[in-house]
């Protein structure tokens, strides 16, 4: 059976429970890679989330809250082919695979066009129209729920406006309870929609009604950059509390552009890693070909001894073609005396070395070049 066949029936048995008893699926959300505030996993159920959406409540602009993807410039003449970007709706913490929902979460998917525009200061969106698309004749953007039987929504200058995404039947998408359940949103760019920079795809992804549940949303766009263009990259603690003790732990982001290798280092004794970052976003990204400084390294990043005693390392390849940000947290490796060890950035700060390589370093376990 495959794995469109087992959702449906997943589906319509939630359906039915629905309908039966009125079980709506509830649970609190944090967005714990990309919000103001760390939120450690131990408490209120932060069990609805997304790789790229954030909640709509958020207080995040949406300057902040969108992604432009970078597409790698074609030899001139080459044929331009489309970009596709995959969106993901997760039923547990962006980070935290160990736990999920108990609950099945239906959902639907709407997107439109829209360009940012400012009003009293204040950063907003507007819907874009077919006037506001001359200058990209051809555009377009489609949406498709992969894991769904149906066919995609297209966005362009005939149909810029709120289109639900939704499946064939039944009209609504649904995560299982009690196991890993991701849906994933296939964003195509066609060749004239990648440099419409001005220009975003919104995706909204609305719970059921009175699950508890907030929407996430996110605007997405693309854009052409130069291959093989190195420059940099860096980490950097992104909190806006003054006193980083009074937080659950702390959220860090790396960022740069052109391709190398990221040797990240953290004094274990105050800070721990998310492990999420480890198994999965860390190695998202894999030098093709293989490079020949290190034919035996293992490319999936784990944990090694650090340049200093009592520090950890891991070494992972990095390319801003693919992907330019990563976002990951640190925790508090002590229980306590939080304000003694964690009293300012500057401090914090110094339990944390990022630091970037056009090369291959020698090994895992040193600390870059």
């Amino acid at each position: 059976m495959d794995r469109r066949t087992v959702k449906k029936l997943i589906i319509i048995g939630a359906c039915a429970l629905l309908l039966a008893f009125g079980i709506v699926a509830f649970a609190q959300y944090t967005r714990s890679s990309r919000a103001k505030r760390v939120v450690v996993n131990t408490g209120a159920e932060t069990l609805f989330s997304s790789n790229y959406l954030l909640e709509d409540d958020s207080p995040i602009s949406p300057q902040d809250n969108r992604r432009v993807i970078p597409v790698r410039q074609s030899e001139e003449g080459e044929a331009q082919n489309d970009l596709n970007f995959f969106v993901t709706v997760c039923n547990y913490a962006q980070g935290d695979l160990t736990r999920f929902n108990n609950r099945n979460i239906g959902y639907t998917v709407t997107g439109r066009l829209v360009k940012l525009v400012t009003v009293n200061n204040t950063a907003g969106l507007q819907n874009v129209t077919a006037a506001d698309l001359a200058s990209y004749p051809g555009a377009s953007i489609t949406a498709e729920l992969v894991d769904y039987t149906g066919t995609g929504v297209a966005f362009n200058a005939s149909a810029p406006g709120l289109q639900a995404i939704a499946p064939d039947a039944p009209a609504v998408c649904m995560l299982a309870r009690n196991v890993e359940s991701t849906d994933r949103i296939k964003l195509t760019f066609n060749a004239a929609a990648v440099g419409m920079t001005d220009i975003y795809l919104e995706l909204i992804v609305t719970p059921a009604e009175g699950s508890g549940l907030k929407p996430l949303t996110g605007i997405f766009s693309a854009a052409y950059t130069t291959a093989g263009k190195k420059l940099t990259w860096t980490g950097e603690f992104t909190e806006d509390s003054e006193d980083p003790y009074d937080l659950d732990g702390f959220n860090y982001v790396i960022s740069g552009s052109g391709e190398g290798y990221i040797t990240l280092s953290w004094d274990a004794s105050k800070l721990t890693i998310n492990p999420y970052f480890l198994v999965n976003a860390a190695s998202s990204v894999m030098p093709d070909p293989l490079p020949t400084e290190n034919p035996t390294q293992n490319w999936t990043p784990v944990e090694t001894a650090g340049p200093t005693a009592g520090w950890r390392t891991i070494i992972f390849y990095v390319d801003s073609d693919q992907l330019d940000r990563y976002d990951l947290q640190f925790y508090y490796a002590l229980a306590s005396d939080h304000e003694a060890y964690y009293p300012d950035w500057s401090t914090v700060g110094e339990y944390v070395v990022c630091e970037f390589s056009s090369t291959l370093p020698g090994t895992q376990s040193g600390g870059g070049e």
